[in-house]
């Protein structure tokens, strides 16, 4: 007779155990009243939303950085611009005193390094504003053209993380339409100035 109730215990045992192995894996049913999202089989689940979202200061930082990687990719640019216009800088200056070839080299080297810039925005996710803000402040420094003194340069090496943190949307998802509005006022002003000085004022 015990052996019998042990062989029924034992048999019990294994069905429990054989049911919660069944369970393994299956999501639990919904609770009624519950509000919960409900789960359709054989619908994907949506993936989680990005709560947490990027500091400012990491935002400025990030920009910063991907603005000197940018720049110095725009130099490369800018030494393929001065190699195409060796070759044609003679034609432009048949009998050169040396300053008619070496303005239209200086010339050519920071178009190239601007135009250059436009698509290294891309690197980092910049996008075309930084460009924008680049270019407000790049034109002075046309202007001036002063490459043999070092502030020139210095402030050369400044603009790109000044234009990084000017065009950053500082925890939004897009720019603001003033700011926006502003560097392409600045910008298209600069690029006026820089054109008339350098095709009519001279």
């Amino acid at each position: 007779m015990a052996k019998r109730l042990d062989r029924a215990e034992r048999a019990r045992r294994e069905r429990e155990i054989a049911a919660r192995a069944g369970t393994v894996g299956k999501a639990a049913p919904p609770v009624p009243g519950g509000s919960g999202p409900k789960v359709v089989p054989g619908k994907p689940k949506a993936a989680p939303a990005r709560i947490a979202r990027i500091g400012v200061g990491a935002e400025l930082a990030e920009r910063v950085a991907w603005s000197i990687l940018a720049a110095l990719a725009a130099l490369v640019g800018a030494g393929i611009a001065l190699a195409l216009g060796g070759s044609i800088v003679p034609a432009l200056c048949p009998d050169d005193d040396g300053t008619c070839g070496l303005g239209w080299m200086v010339l050519i080297g920071m178009g190239g390094y601007l135009l250059a810039l436009l698509p290294a925005c891309a690197i980092g996710g910049l996008g075309i504003w930084f460009w924008v803000a680049y270019l407000a402040g790049y034109a002075p420094l046309m202007l001036l053209a002063a490459i043999g003194d070092w502030w020139w340069w210095a402030a050369l090496v400044l603009l790109a993380p000044l234009a990084a943190i000017a065009s950053a949307p500082l925890g939004r998802d897009r720019l603001p339409a003033t700011q926006r509005w502003g560097l392409l006022a600045l910008a298209a002003a600069g690029l006026v100035v820089v054109t008339w000085w350098f095709g009519f004022a001279r």
